[in-house]
Order: structure tokens, then sequence, then C-alpha cells
């Protein structure tokens, strides 16, 4: 599910201008509010985009982890990341859908370097964002917002030493 965090950023998009002024709330990965502007460096996504596997919890990038709950758009963070044992290996694939939707396929090969099986509930999209502490405010900085947060429909278990492919769909609908 698409976050505030997302919204409120591609809303920003549109008004892109040279005026750097926080106007729309975020939450990075720890729940904190900041907010977004029109203004963006080339060193922050979307000019920048990060697309490894992370197990930091605030690192930018892909994250997987066990959590079940049903996701919101207030999501700020996966329900419970899992932090270590895991690597892996990205193939992305950028295509029109049958209906001429743009879409970008992200397989995961995911290794399980840990002793014990892992079991995958959950997938989350984390970018670093170009925000202000307060509304109105001008001084910028980045911090990791999550803007995607999907619960599998089937956990994905992987032994220790084995590994599985995910497939992360991303796709805008046009009218």
């Amino acid at each position: 599910m698409r976050t505030k965090n997302f919204k409120n950023f591609m809303a920003m998009i549109f008004e892109r201008c040279g005026t750097a002024k926080g106007l729309l709330p975020v939450k990075d990965t720890n729940g904190t509010t900041y907010y977004v502007g029109p203004s963006s460096p080339g060193a922050q996504f979307p000019y920048s985009v990060t697309t490894t596997l992370q197990t930091s919890v605030s690192s930018a990038g892909f994250c997987v982890g066990s959590g079940s709950t049903a996701p919101t758009e207030d999501d700020y963070n996966l329900a419970n990341q899992i932090t270590s044992g895991l690597s892996a290996s990205i193939v992305t694939n950028v295509y029109l859908d049958d209906d001429g939707n743009p879409a970008v396929d992200y397989d995961l090969m995911i290794t399980n370097t840990g002793s014990a099986p892992v079991t995958i509930a959950e997938i989350g999209y984390k970018q670093t964002l170009y925000t202000t502490n307060a509304n109105g405010g001008t001084s910028f900085g980045g911090h990791t917002c999550l803007l995607d947060r999907t619960v599998l429909s089937e956990p994905v278990t992987i032994e220790a030493g084995a590994y599985a492919v995910i497939r992360y769909t991303m796709k805008t609908t046009i009218s």
C-alpha cells in the first residue's frame, strides 16, 4: 500500500520550483514528522534511488520483515523488519502492462545467510526524501521514509543457506 509519505511527496513534485519550503508532512522510519517541499537537490529521491536490500531499519532501499498486520497509508516502517542474516541480488524490469500502464518488477533473489529458517511476510520500499523539520521551514536535510509497504499473500520461508525469489511490482495506473 502506498503510504501518505508517498502521496505527499508526489503532490510536491507537481509544485516543483526553485523555492525550498517544507509544506506537506512525512514521517521518517522512526515516526518523526518532517515536511517535504517543492524543491529537491539532485542527490535525493527521485533523482537518486536506492534499490538494494537493506537490513538497517533506517536505510533507504528494499526491506523485508515478518510482520503480517494489514498495511495502512499511515505506516512509516515495516511491522517487524528482519535486520540480519539476509543478502540479495535484484533484477529490474521496466515495462508497460497490457493496458499501457507503466510498471516495474523488482525480482529480489534473497539468500538466507543465517543458520535458521527465515520467514518473510512483508516487503517495503524506503527512500531518502529532502525534508525540513518545520512546516514552512527552509533548512533541509535527507531523511529516510517508507513509501510502500506490502504484506505478501503467502509468506515465504527460506531455509538456512537457501534462497528464494520474491517479485515486487510497482505500477501506476493512468487513464
